[in-house]
């Protein structure tokens, strides 16, 4: 199973979504990561890795930004 990952930038003041970006894709079987495509290397910052149990659906790594 393929599951897209997503940067999402979430403005303090409202949070609110202000941009949205798929940056790679993890791959699973059986509920557990088999591979991770991601060339920033967001997935791994945020602690998915190869081997641990999949993302139930795509993932989303929010960051908080001014405006």
């Amino acid at each position: 199973m393929n599951h897209k990952i997503y940067t999402v930038e979430i403005v303090i003041s409202t949070d609110s979504e202000k941009s949205k970006t798929q940056v790679g894709i993890i791959t699973s079987a059986d509920g557990i990561i088999t591979h991770i495509s991601d060339s920033a290397g967001q997935a791994s910052a945020a602690g998915w890795e190869v081997g641990s149990a999949a993302p139930n659906g795509d993932l989303f790594i929010g960051t908080m930004v001014e405006s």
